[in-house]
């Protein structure tokens, strides 16, 4: 299922994830905000929360353990 960053923080703690990795976003221009938008709104809403210690933004090519 495909949800906005807000969705997916809710989701997130609902679950008792350990890690937040998004996915599947910039892909397509869906709507009429930025590329980058997503993932720069689940940064500011995970920093206002937190959670920024459990979120991994994965950058195409650059592999990363945790």
């Amino acid at each position: 299922m495909h949800m906005g960053p807000d969705e997916a923080i809710k989701a997130f703690k609902d679950v008792h994830a350990r890690w937040l990795v998004p996915m599947h976003y910039g892909a397509f221009r869906l709507s009429f905000e930025d590329l980058d938008e997503p993932p720069r709104w689940l940064r500011q809403i995970a920093a206002e929360q937190g959670l920024t210690h459990r979120l991994r933004i994965l950058e195409e090519g650059i592999p990363q353990v945790f």
